[in-house]
C-alpha cells in the first residue's frame, strides 16, 4: 500500500545562467585566495559579493515564504487566532495554517484593495464597499484598544504594589535591625527611601 505523497515546496532556487555561474568559479577562487591570507582580485571580490548577495536574496525569499504563525501575529499587533481564520474565511487573505507565505499575503493585498472602490473626491463608493471599509476601520480601532489595554497597568494595581513592596523593606529592615543593629537596619531603610523616591519620580505615584 503506497504511502501518503509528501507536499512539494515551493522551490527558490533558480536554473543558473552563464554570468551566474562564472561569478561561482570567481566567488570560490577568491575564498580560496582570502585562505592563503592573498588580496582576491578585482573580478574575484565583485562576484563573490554578487553571489553573497544572490545567497541572501534565496534565504531571504524562504523565510518569507514560511513565516511561522506567531511571528506573523507579532508583526500585525498581536492579532488573536481567531481573527486571522475571520480574514481567511471571509475574505480569502491567505493566513491560515502554520506557517504564511508573505507574498502570497501581499498579492492577496493588491488585489483586494483593486476590487474594493474606496471613495474618492472624484466618486462615491457603493454601500457595500462602504460597510466594508467601516467595518474594517472599527475592527482596527478595536483591536487597538484591546492590545494597549492588555499593555496598560491601572493606577490602583501600581498603588497595590508599591505598598506591598514597602512592607516587604519595612519587615527586613527590622529583621535586619535585630540580627544585626541599628546601623546595618538604617542602610536598608535609607536603600528603601531612595527607591520610593525614585518611583515618586517614574510614576508621579505618592509610595508610603
Amino acid at each position: 500500500m503506497g504511502g501518503k505523497q509528501r507536499k512539494q515546496t515551493k522551490s527558490t532556487t533558480k536554473p543558473r545562467s552563464g554570468s551566474a555561474e562564472l561569478d561561482r568559479r570567481l566567488a570560490i577562487e577568491a575564498a580560496e585566495r582570502m585562505r592563503r591570507g592573498e588580496k582576491p582580485t578585482r573580478d574575484q571580490a565583485a562576484a563573490l559579493r554578487r553571489v553573497e548577495k544572490r545567497r541572501d536574496d534565496d534565504l531571504r525569499a524562504e523565510h518569507y515564504g514560511s513565516v511561522p504563525r506567531a511571528t506573523w501575529r507579532a508583526w500585525s499587533g498581536h492579532l488573536a487566532h481567531k481573527t486571522l481564520d475571520d480574514l481567511a474565511d471571509r475574505f480569502g487573505m491567505p493566513v491560515q495554517g502554520a506557517t504564511i507565505d508573505v507574498e502570497a499575503v501581499v498579492r492577496w493585498l493588491y488585489g483586494f484593495l483593486r476590487e474594493v472602490d474606496v471613495p474618492g473626491d472624484d466618486g462615491e463608493a457603493d454601500t457595500s464597499s462602504l460597510e466594508l471599509i467601516r467595518h474594517w476601520r472599527a475592527k482596527r480601532e478595536e483591536l487597538k484598544y484591546l492590545h494597549e489595554a492588555e499593555q496598560t497597568v491601572s493606577l490602583a494595581d501600581v498603588e497595590r504594589g508599591f505598598a506591598v513592596i514597602a512592607e516587604i523593606f519595612r519587615s527586613a529592615g527590622e529583621a535586619v535591625r535585630s540580627e544585626y543593629g541599628d546601623a546595618a537596619g538604617k542602610i536598608l531603610m535609607n536603600c528603601w527611601q531612595d527607591v520610593r523616591d525614585r518611583l515618586d519620580v517614574m510614576f508621579a505615584v505618592k509610595v508610603e
